[in-house]
């Protein structure tokens, strides 16, 4: 690897010799899929939550309580008493992809990520739209 290329990660051998040290509360992943679907997958991962935003539109977002669901077995997107924590984790995640440059970004409040087919009903879809000026 060259000299000049920054390094955005962390030396974890502290961890590995049992010692207590302040870690991160949030990571964020990115995957291509090449192979029979050409698909991109951006996610963020919290203590509580994770989200996973698929830039195929035909797959909507995923959201998981990872407390009460650690398997990801209950997709919450759909549920609109959950529509404040996918707006938090999806600002949070178009930051990250903003700042890596990444070519898949799209911006958080883009009506294509909000079809009908994706859950949302129009009421907290403007409910969003109203407030992306407020962060």
């Amino acid at each position: 690897m060259p000299d000049a290329y920054p390094v955005y990660g962390r030396d974890f051998a502290s961890l590995l010799r049992g010692e207590k040290i302040p870690w991160r509360t949030v990571v964020f992943g990115d995957y291509d899929m090449y192979h029979y679907v050409n698909e991109s997958m951006r996610m963020i991962r919290t203590e509580d939550c994770k989200l996973v935003m698929n830039t195929n539109l035909q797959f909507g977002p995923e959201l998981y309580d990872l407390r009460s669901d650690p398997g990801e077995t209950t997709n919450l997107a759909n549920r609109g008493e959950h529509f404040s924590v996918f707006r938090d984790l999806r600002r949070r995640l178009y930051r990250w992809q903003d700042w890596m440059a990444d070519p898949k970004c799209r911006i958080p409040w883009d009506p294509q990520q909000f079809m009908p087919s994706a859950g949302f009903q129009r009421d907290s879809r403007a409910a969003y739209f109203s407030s992306k000026s407020a962060n």
